[in-house]
């Protein structure tokens, strides 16, 4: 199969990899109005475009991975929705949450295929903790939390000027993993951002995050991007207490506790969101992660900014019963 990947930059190199070694990719090109990329892609076999519009001219690909800078998505997700392709889109969909409702919307009305690249979920761990919480065996998730902490310095121009980016550009797959746990549409959020000093950050690049689901569960979330201690793994330090018992794990087994006693559990293996959504496609039926499961994960992030903002609660309800196209 013919893919497409927009963006070849500090998070499309990564795609390149994937589409020079993925067995369902026959051949790819990359749009990317950089002049410096082009070699980058010419050396994994690819054919280099300078925009959208003559990569689509030159060759109709089966799908299409959109990782272009956040601020270009909504116009690179309409234009491929127009073209028909089948998309799997970076977070976010668009730069705010009524651009990614209404791109949610057109795809929907156009019947083409639209993913979100979460991998998080899908990590090995993510998914065998999943498996036991589905298993009842711990009774059913009441509180989650996660702690990140990582010394960053990579230089990426639209991160570090990000107004909170821990919130905007990292925070939104670990929301993404608790609705998951969850299994509710998130109703009220309450966040505070901060500059723990140091680092390369023009923003906060501190979070500590609230977040309330419909069931009652309740999800937080601390960390910020300039530790001088130990970091955390990049996956965070996870713990989901459950009515009997309670799971903890970070980058090592599964640490699952009940009535007092611990037992180890070894993670799953990982898989790949594009697997994933070539499954769909293959299938014909919507992604765990399509652009709709989406939404809610987006308006969390919405939710956080104006909180971090006010300082107050945000509730979201009201917004969440506009997200979901009707079929």
């Amino acid at each position: 199969m013919h893919a497409l990947l927009l963006g070849a930059g500090s998070w499309g190199r990564h795609w390149l990899a994937t589409f020079d070694t993925h067995s369902a990719v026959s051949s790819f090109s990359v749009a990317d109005p950089d002049p410096a990329t082009r070699d980058r892609v010419l050396a994994v076999g690819g054919t280099w475009f300078p925009s959208l519009d003559l990569a689509l001219a030159a060759a109709r690909p089966g799908f299409a991975v959109n990782a272009s800078p956040p601020a270009v998505h909504t116009a690179t997700n309409r234009t491929l929705i127009e073209a028909g392709i089948p998309i799997l889109c970076e977070k976010p969909i668009g730069p705010n949450l009524d651009d990614s409702i209404a791109v949610v919307r057109e795809a929907h009305v156009a019947g083409v295929p639209f993913m979100i690249a979460e991998n998080l979920r899908r990590l090995g761990l993510a998914r065998a903790a999943r498996q036991l919480v589905a298993t009842g065996d711990w009774g059913t998730p009441l509180a989650l939390h996660c702690t990140l902490y990582r010394n960053y310095d990579e230089e990426k121009p639209y991160l570090v000027a990000q107004e909170y980016p821990l919130l905007e550009d990292v925070a939104i797959h670990y929301v993404d993993l608790a609705l998951a746990f969850a299994n509710a549409r998130p109703t009220r959020v309450r966040a505070t951002a901060y500059h723990p000093g140091g680092g390369i950050f023009h923003g906060s690049p501190g979070l500590s995050l609230f977040v309330g689901f419909a069931n009652g569960v309740g999800f937080d979330f601390l960390g910020h991007f300039a530790t001088r201690g130990r970091e955390t793994p990049w996956f965070g330090e996870w713990r989901v207490e459950c009515t009997g018992g309670s799971l903890e794990f970070d980058d090592g087994p599964i640490r699952a506790t009940r009535d007092g006693e611990a037992t180890l559990h070894p993670p799953a293996t990982d898989r790949h969101c594009l697997d994933d959504f070539l499954d769909s496609l293959a299938a014909g039926v919507t992604p765990e992660t399509s652009g709709t499961a989406y939404l809610p994960v987006q308006a969390v992030i919405e939710a956080g900014r104006l909180s971090c903002r006010s300082g107050g609660e945000i509730l979201i309800t009201e917004t969440l019963d506009l997200l979901v196209p009707t079929p």
